[in-house]
């Protein structure tokens, strides 16, 4: 379908798969339509929506629909296409008073471990080069 863009999903004859509302996902997908000047009441499949990344790459395997939002690791797991078309930073915010706490440790020790980003840089698309880093504010 030569799908490269947002803006392609919004082409005539284009079926999408959607992330449930609420979703950072479904944000970024009305952000970007929005930005398009882009109604979404046009766009086929819209208002159909899964709740997860692999959901929406097994619709697409299924010919469900033509093309979704979704991880690299999951249209890698399924043998998809990817178009990458923007990059997310996830960070965990706690509070000082209870960054020291055993449960917190507990959390953060494996994210910093050689085993932890070998894993999660294999399942493809994931940089984890600041993984377990400490930023103080």
């Amino acid at each position: 379908m030569g799908l490269r863009t947002i803006s392609d999903l919004a082409r005539r004859g284009v079926r999408i798969i959607n992330r449930e509302p609420g979703s950072g996902t479904r944000h970024y997908l009305e952000q970007e339509f929005a930005g398009l000047g882009v109604d979404t009441e046009h766009i086929g499949g819209y208002e159909e929506s899964v709740a997860m990344h692999l959901e929406v790459a097994l619709k697409t395997l299924r010919r469900e629909a033509d093309a979704g939002i979704a991880t690299r690791a999951a249209a890698r797991l399924i043998g998809l296409d990817f178009i990458p078309l923007t990059e997310e930073r996830f960070d965990i915010v706690v509070a000082t008073e209870r960054f020291f706490s055993p449960g917190i440790k507990t959390l953060l020790d494996p994210v910093a471990s050689r085993e932890f980003r070998s894993r999660v840089e294999a399942l493809g698309g994931y940089d984890t080069s600041d993984a377990g880093r400490i930023a103080a504010n």
